[in-house]
């Protein structure tokens, strides 16, 4: 959709270009016809120029794309090949954009132009002020479309600049994610947190089933005193009595896990929106169960402030914590001690390498991982800010061309001007008004539609920025 965006403004700068350089040849269609050339040879004639120049920018465009597609692939996460390029899909799309582009560009001087009659060009009797309605409306649908994509990269950047800063109910931040991958790091994993502690760049360590990012589970939980089909859609995360500390959770009531408390593998923990949504006012004297995986009615011990265990293109729900048996732990997860992150890595290596020997040290940051959840809005992102450039540059180097061409057929005009006494600011603004008028339009028109499209894309999102004026303010001023 924006590829078609950005060709809709190059195409309408080929035609304003066209009909424009058009207008000069005036006098070449009457000398032509007053030695015979028929209409149909000249409306062959100017629409094979243009189809030809669509067809150069084809050619160039692919040499281009073969130099670009290894960085383009790069820049969408994806593999593009060059052989898509032979297949006979992309061969007819391309050499139909061609003939469209060049048809619609030279249909004007090709079919204008070529029914004029040779005494009335000749003569200088032809009027060539209607073209500019139409001309004026491409200028005004240009910049629609460049004010357009103006709304939509600022909108996207805000928002992920947004999610990035946005506080998540945790530190993500310092955090390292070790995958278990022999059963003597989940047998022995008291003695493995007790020496990996012993390290003066860890704060601290937690081992987990899963973790904040979407690694929770859906086992059905059972609360008091509520039917079990009234009760909320509820998601687990096994846990040991560190996770709380080590991701840095705020408790709002009651206590975390002890593993000085025996009775604490049987407890919960709960977060303030499951407290919501099973309406408990004192959660602290409720209990809650887990059947289906033979976890029978414990109490639940404390509520955590809602944090998102989730993308924050979903709402926050209900969560519910426990200590499950420890073949069910899957991962550690080690606090570094801020600014001594190579210090740490080469710690856990080595105390890693004592307990499993046989593999190699695998890790991830935490920080980094979460951030995959927006990955894809990222490079869309990146998309839409790199064709917004293009299109605007392209819609500026149009109106820069069509300006420069205006400017020339009023060049008499500015001449009696200045010698009656005009300034070279007055003439500037003259000049300049005009366009910047068809700007202001092309703003009017674009920003409802801007509006509309961006805030349907941050429905996306259950946590977003409000469109503002300032936002449209700002796309205005750079209009």
């Amino acid at each position: 959709a924006i590829g078609l965006l950005v060709l809709i403004i190059s195409s309408i700068n080929f035609i304003n270009l066209t009909t424009a350089r058009a207008l000069t040849r005036m006098k070449e269609v009457g000398v032509r016809k007053s030695t015979g050339a028929l209409r149909s040879q000249l409306t062959i004639q100017y629409l094979s120029e243009t189809i030809v120049i669509s067809f150069i920018a084809l050619i160039i465009a692919i040499g281009l794309l073969v130099l670009s597609l290894p960085y383009f692939n790069v820049l969408i996460g994806k593999q593009l090949s060059l052989s898509s390029l032979f297949e006979p899909q992309f061969v007819g799309v391309a050499i139909g954009i061609c003939l469209v582009v060049g048809f619609l560009s030279g249909s004007y001087p090709a079919l204008y132009l070529s029914r004029l009659k040779p005494s009335e060009v000749l003569k200088g009797k032809i009027k060539i002020g209607s073209h500019q309605v139409a001309r004026q409306g491409l200028v005004v649908l240009q910049f629609a479309i460049s004010i357009f994509l103006i709304v939509a990269a600022i909108t996207i950047y805000r928002q992920l600049e947004f999610i990035q800063n946005k506080k998540l109910g945790f530190n993500p931040s310092e955090l390292i994610t070790i995958p278990i991958q022999s059963g003597t790091l989940r047998e022995k994993s008291e003695t493995v947190k007790n020496e990996l502690l012993k390290l003066n760049a860890i704060e601290s360590v937690s081992i987990s089933g899963g973790q904040p990012g979407g690694s929770d589970w859906g086992i059905p939980v059972l609360p008091e005193g509520i039917d079990p089909e009234q009760a909320p859609s509820t998601r687990v995360l096994a846990v040991d009595s560190e996770f709380v500390p080590t991701f840095e959770m705020e408790l709002v009531s009651g206590r975390n896990f002890s593993k000085d408390i025996a009775s604490d593998t049987a407890a919960y923990l709960i977060n303030e929106e499951a407290a919501r949504q099973l309406g408990w006012d004192n959660p602290l004297s409720k209990t809650l169960s887990m059947p289906a995986v033979g976890r029978m009615p414990g109490p639940v011990i404390g509520v955590l402030k809602d944090f998102h265990f989730r993308s924050l293109k979903e709402k926050i729900g209900p969560v519910v914590l426990f200590i499950p048996p420890a073949n069910w732990f899957s991962m550690y997860t080690v606090r570094v001690r801020s600014g001594q992150m190579a210090e740490g890595i080469e710690g856990i290596t080595d105390v890693f390498a004592q307990f499993d020997p046989t593999h190699p040290l695998t890790y991830s940051f935490f920080d980094e991982s979460y951030g995959q959840l927006y990955e894809a809005e990222k490079r869309f992102g990146k998309l839409v800010g790199l064709f917004t450039g293009i299109g605007i540059f392209v819609a500026c180097l149009g109106l820069f061309s069509l300006a420069a061409f205006l400017i020339e057929q009023r060049t008499k005009e500015i001449g009696i001007r200045k010698v009656m006494g005009a300034t070279a600011r007055s003439i500037s603004y003259m000049l300049t008004s005009d366009l910047i008028r068809l700007v202001l339009v092309g703003f009017l028109i674009a920003s409802p539609i801007g509006y509309y499209v961006m805030q349907n894309w941050l429905g996306n999102f259950q946590y977003k920025i409000d469109l503002s004026p300032s936002l449209f303010l700002l796309t205005g001023v750079s209009a």
